[in-house]
């Protein structure tokens, strides 16, 4: 796996956040990683990383809604024969993560967006 880098990106509302999603499944789109990408979504609830995940994934062309996994800890969506998985994992550890199938989501070319990682 390549090495892990850490942008810190800060938006001031949630059109901002939209936005700033776009821009940011624009930079992903065609991209095909040799890994699965993983992006930590870091900050407190209510903060808009949600709407952030909601913003690349309209961009990238997802229809429907797009649900927060505070509830369900992980959200599947299906983009140009890829997946996009948002998973939240604050009340996870170890077995209770393996349990979900992450592992089998970390192919080449799915992206994971990972609050609380």
């Amino acid at each position: 796996m390549a090495e892990p880098h850490a942008v810190e990106l800060n938006a001031t509302d949630a059109a901002a956040t939209l936005a700033l999603g776009a821009r940011l499944a624009r930079a992903l789109r065609g991209v095909r990683p040799h890994d699965a990408l993983v992006v930590h979504l870091r900050g407190e609830l209510g903060v808009g990383k949600t709407t952030l995940v909601r913003g690349v994934l309209r961009e990238l062309g997802v229809a429907g809604t797009i649900r927060s996994p505070t509830f369900s800890l992980l959200e599947t969506y299906d983009f140009d024969g890829r997946v996009a998985a948002h998973l939240d994992l604050y009340r996870l550890s170890g077995d209770d993560i393996e349990d979900l199938g992450v592992r089998d989501l970390l192919t080449p070319g799915n992206v994971l967006f990972v609050e609380r990682p």
